[in-house]
């Protein structure tokens, strides 16, 4: 399972939380710079995006940009400012993605707590499964916030060896976890690997 965090500060501080993900993200950047390094498919994506230039009257197009070159499972989360969290939400709705909001610190722009803000996240991902094979599925994702998985996900095999490991029942039951939760369709190779402000 690929993952990547893109965006501005937010992204950057949330990153840490998720070592074993790609990470394009730097402080200070608009919603125009975050949307020309966007691009590739992922198993999953993270998006924080719209507080360095919540005005920007090309935020929401800055925006569905971006979206339209990430391929994978998004979950966007929401700026304190008012106005630019309702057009990431909008965004969001329109894609069929989740979106987050956090508790804000002292300077009312990043959050409190990364670690309450990726476990937000990760509820964006996937609904409290209830079943083992949903269980694997949290698993799966766990291994991405692991420092352990850096070192895992070097070895491909690691991966395609569970896969292989697994009945073909055990398959059918995450293909259709996944696609009835809006994650897509299992692939046969399904895995889980690692992986500056004035333009608009």
């Amino acid at each position: 399972m690929t993952c990547i965090i893109i965006g501005d500060s937010i992204a950057v501080g949330l990153a840490q939380q998720f070592p074993a993900c790609e990470v394009r993200a730097h402080v200070g950047w608009p919603s125009g710079r975050i949307a020309r390094l966007a691009g590739g498919s992922f198993s999953w994506a993270v998006i924080s995006a719209g507080s360095n230039d919540p005005a920007n009257r090309a935020l929401k197009s800055n925006l569905e940009a971006l979206r339209a070159h990430i391929s994978g499972r998004v979950v966007w989360i929401a700026p304190v400012n008012g106005r630019a969290a309702f057009t990431v939400r909008a965004v969001a709705a329109e894609r069929g993605d989740s979106a987050v909001a956090f508790a804000p610190g002292a300077d009312h722009v990043h959050p409190r707590s990364y670690a309450a803000l990726a476990a937000s996240v990760r509820a964006g991902l996937y609904p409290s499964p209830s079943n083992a094979s949903a269980a694997v599925i949290r698993s799966q994702i766990a291994l991405a916030s692991s420092p352990a998985a850096r070192r895992a996900n070097r070895d491909a095999s690691f991966s395609a060896s569970r896969m292989a490991a697994r009945s073909a029942a055990d398959r059918q039951s995450l293909n259709a976890y996944f696609c009835g939760h809006g994650l897509g369709g299992l692939s046969s190779g399904w895995q889980v690997h690692s992986a500056g402000a004035a333009d608009n």
